[in-house]
């Protein structure tokens, strides 16, 4: 059951990662949101207008290197982040519900695949996104 629930999981999380590396929707968000200050947009604006290859995770890594910022411009490591914290809301959910804390066993294998089969697609569609 947990590799079919990790397989299920693996489909929004790499669809995340596919918006977050390679298209501008969080700045689009941001902007419309007012956010634009906090999130850096408007120098993201302004820098992207002379390289048109710099994307938003770039522009933070090249401006503003921190360890989150790393953490959050490397798909392996974004994913696993995204695949924690996936996997622990839905067994916290799914062990309360059921009442049966051995789940959490599962917990583990649970994540690791979820982020495999996710970097696993995300690759893939980037091969043939090019």
């Amino acid at each position: 059951m947990f590799i079919l629930i990790s397989i299920l999981m693996a489909f929004p999380q790499t669809i995340f990662l596919l918006i977050w590396f390679h298209k501008n929707a969080f700045v689009e968000y941001a902007s419309l949101l007012g956010l634009e200050k906090l999130f850096k947009v408007d120098e993201y604006k302004e820098v992207s207008a002379d390289d048109t290859e710099l994307t938003y995770p770039k522009f933070l890594l090249n401006y503003y290197n921190s360890f989150i910022v790393r953490m959050i411009g490397c798909p392996i490591c974004f994913g696993a982040w995204i695949s924690c914290l996936q996997n622990v809301v839905l067994y916290a959910i799914v062990c309360n519900l059921y009442q049966d804390w051995g789940l959490l066993l599962m917990l583990v294998p649970s994540i690791s695949m979820t982020l495999y089969v996710s970097l696993y697609l995300y690759y893939k569609l980037i091969s043939i996104m090019k």
